[in-house]
């Protein structure tokens, strides 16, 4: 017999809720390296299904998060919500790999 207890329903539910939220945020990231700028002008019906969510407004909350992280950074823009990737996101330049 096991010393270990089954998580209670309740943590069950949180640890699946935080690992579907830590994916979207990877999606995310992935995404916003893939087009440069993220906007909802620019993000297809496609890119939203492989984040799991129906609008773009959907993933407002995760994007204020990853600005918060300074991740991402909202770009100045009358028309619609633009993001882009901050340096701590940017994958290392040639020349930074060259130095080390």
């Amino acid at each position: 017999m096991s010393n270990r207890r089954r998580p209670h329903k309740k943590q069950e539910v949180n640890i699946k809720l935080s690992r579907h939220v830590t994916l979207c945020i990877s999606f995310i990231e992935q995404l916003v390296l893939e087009k440069g700028i993220l906007s909802d002008v620019n993000v297809t019906i496609d890119d939203l299904q492989r984040i799991k969510v129906n609008t773009f407004s959907e993933i407002l909350p995760i994007l204020d998060k990853l600005i918060q992280r300074d991740l991402l950074r909202r770009l100045p823009s009358d028309r619609t919500a633009e993001y882009a990737a901050t340096p701590l996101l940017l994958p290392p330049s040639n020349e930074e790999k060259e130095e080390d």
